[in-house]
């Protein structure tokens, strides 16, 4: 990805998923400074800034490889910060915030278009719920049964008039 402009800085920001709040204090500075650094007053572009977005670019993009990679149907994300660090540490290591992680996964649903997959929050007390009734351990290949079930008991229904 090329950033030639301060537009393009807050374009990756938004297609990351981030706030300019949560952006600016990963990077250690005032939200006034990102939103100024965004507008481009100075006609400069913050190489700080510049590279921390390419970088979290990588982490997306090495996630949708990934979830190419894997057989499930069914892209697992989390409630909140703490059920996205208790549950997916790996993950969580590389993604600052949950909803980083749900905009990565929304990018592999777009992306990988033809594997026609979805995407389902874990909610620990059904997930645990799920464990406890079935008598299996926590797997991928578990959770992908889960998500299958608890996915089943959604429908669409029709606007009321």
């Amino acid at each position: 990805m090329d950033i030639l402009t301060t537009t393009d800085l807050k374009a990756l920001r938004l297609l990351l998923g981030l706030s300019p709040a949560e952006a600016a204090a990963m990077i250690d500075e005032p939200k006034d400074w990102l939103v100024d650094a965004e507008r481009g007053r100075s006609w400069n572009i913050s190489p700080k800034y510049r590279d921390f977005l390419l970088r979290m670019e990588e982490v997306v993009q090495t996630f949708i490889d990934w979830v190419e990679t894997t057989p499930g149907r069914f892209i697992i994300v989390y409630s909140n910060e703490d059920v996205f660090r208790d549950y997916d540490p790996v993950w969580a290591a590389k993604f600052p915030t949950a909803l980083m992680h749900l905009q990565a996964a929304s990018r592999a649903v777009s992306t990988l278009g033809n594997r026609q997959l979805n995407i389902v929050t874990l909610f620990p007390k059904a997930f645990e719920e799920y464990l406890q009734h079935t008598g299996k351990a926590d797997s991928p290949d578990v959770r992908q049964s889960w998500a299958e079930a608890f996915s089943a008991n959604y429908r669409t229904m029709g606007a009321k008039r």
